[in-house]
């Protein structure tokens, strides 16, 4: 067996930390929580578990209830949001990416930008229904100043569900 003898540094967000790193709330708030962000190979790892009484899940569809795939996009769209945020606070010495979750530390943190999904090309393979966990996986592919590519993944087990690519952007509007 091969064993790295220096595995990279990996970060695992709570779902305190993962609420400060996005702006989205209440029904919209689609992370419960990061496994595995790897800052040295950009990748990270989210966790949105699907309950039946999310108000998506209720009324889409009433005799066949499932999670909308427009929001399993959603969802991979946030997970690239907390990676793109924690980087660039990080490369902007707003934030120490080890200490987030320390909760005094983490209620220190300064506001976090507000960024647009500018562009997706996610195909959907299958659905998810209430009761299960999606696992969401982002990559950074691409940087160009405010812009970030990312290559994506969901999947319910070993189920893949959706697949493709997201681009966010920091937008001067936002400001």
């Amino acid at each position: 067996m091969n064993h790295i003898a220096n595995p990279p540094p990996t970060i695992c967000l709570s779902a305190a930390a993962c609420r400060k790193l996005l702006p989205h709330r209440d029904v919209m708030a689609f992370i419960d929580s990061v496994p595995m962000y790897c800052p040295e190979s950009r990748q990270l790892t989210a966790i949105k578990r699907i309950a039946t009484s999310e108000f998506s899940v209720r009324g889409h569809f009433p005799r066949k209830p499932m999670f909308p795939p427009t929001f399993v996009i959603e969802a991979l769209a946030q997970a690239c949001g907390i990676m793109m945020n924690m980087e660039r606070m990080r490369d902007q010495s707003q934030v120490e990416l080890l200490r987030l979750e320390d909760p005094e530390y983490l209620s220190r943190i300064p506001p976090i930008p507000l960024s647009v999904l500018a562009e997706s090309n996610v195909k959907q393979r299958s659905i998810a229904l209430p009761g299960d966990t999606l696992t969401l996986e982002a990559e950074i592919t691409l940087q160009r100043q405010e812009f970030r590519y990312f290559k994506v993944a969901a999947m319910v087990g070993a189920r893949q569900i959706a697949d493709g690519t997201i681009l966010l952007s920091y937008p001067d509007y936002m400001d």
